[in-house]
């Protein structure tokens, strides 16, 4: 979870006056939820997401400079299933185009969250001057989240898929 999302999430929480926010796939779970402060208004504050495999220790540590109580932020592996940060890759963009996730509009996508990739699969295209360009994997594991949606444009460097390798 990018800290923009994030924003974006508390920004909309705030617009419509939710107090709790859950989002969830099939390698994780996110539940925002929104607390009253001392003076007994409503804040939309948040701790950066955590991962089950994240000792105690660095979870007090995440948070960010001026955010502070108020809403809670939970990012959860299903049960059992436990990530260690260095075993999760990033697949970006290598040029700007429109992302699809698969060859023709009515195919089934290259990869689906929680699918296992290998190294050299296609597991998206990007569309940049009328050339579509397959984009390949680049290590083995199981995609933990695709991060943009079917044809929209991208940029270059920008995350497309987080993959949890092995």
């Amino acid at each position: 979870m990018n800290l923009n999302r994030l924003k974006r999430i508390l920004e909309l929480m705030n617009d419509y006056g939710l107090s709790e926010v859950e989002l969830s796939g099939p390698l994780r779970r996110l539940v925002v939820r929104r607390g009253i402060n001392p003076t007994g208004a409503q804040t939309p504050t948040a701790v950066v997401p955590q991962t089950a495999a994240q000792p105690a220790s660095q979870k007090a540590e995440a948070e960010p400079a001026g955010v502070a109580g108020g809403a809670v932020v939970e990012e959860k592996l299903p049960a059992g299933v436990e990530v260690s940060p260095d075993r999760i890759r990033e697949i970006k963009a290598p040029m700007v185009g429109t992302f699809y996730r698969a060859p023709a509009p009515d195919a089934e996508p290259y990869v689906e969250e929680g699918g296992r990739v290998e190294k050299g699969d296609v597991v998206c295209i990007i569309e940049a001057m009328k050339l579509m360009n397959e984009i390949e994997s680049e290590f083995n594991g199981i995609v933990r989240e695709i991060h943009v949606e079917n044809a929209q444009p991208v940029e270059y460097g920008q995350l497309l898929i987080t993959v949890v390798a092995g």
